[in-house]
């Protein structure tokens, strides 16, 4: 996943990703959230590819493609410690008019995501929810 864009939090302590930087798909919300709106074939492919780059052999192919079913009947992805250790996320993607696949997330840091998961999740519904009116 490409990062487009950022909205900096005002806590103190915050998450921030620059434009432009690149992060995997198979350990970001964002990423499985939009994978969640590829193709079987497609989507096994990516992780698949992305998995046999990584020294880092904890999860399998299965695995993440379960995920990826799972997010499709939620439309909520989660990426809990998995891509950077004490930072958590959701994410949500959806299509834009020409077919392109685009994600919002919301990182927060760890100690504070589990207090905050049902509000972050509905923060990001309502967000959903305009996106799609807009489009």
């Amino acid at each position: 996943m490409v990062f487009v864009d950022q909205v900096v939090g005002t806590h103190r302590l915050r998450t921030v990703s620059a434009v432009g930087e690149t992060f995997p798909l198979s350990t970001t919300a964002n990423g499985k959230a939009a994978m969640a709106l590829l193709s079987d074939d497609v989507a096994a492919g990516l992780i698949a590819r992305e998995l046999g780059s990584r020294d880092d052999k904890k999860r399998v192919l299965s695995d993440v493609i379960r995920e990826v079913e799972e997010i499709r009947e939620t439309g909520m992805a989660f990426d809990i410690n998995e891509h950077t250790d004490g930072i958590s996320a959701v994410g949500a993607a959806f299509r834009d008019v020409n077919g392109l696949v685009y994600a919002i997330s919301i990182p927060v840091p760890s100690h504070r995501f589990d207090g905050k998961r049902d509000k972050l999740c509905a923060a990001l519904s309502d967000a959903m929810d305009k996106v799609r009116a807009s489009l």
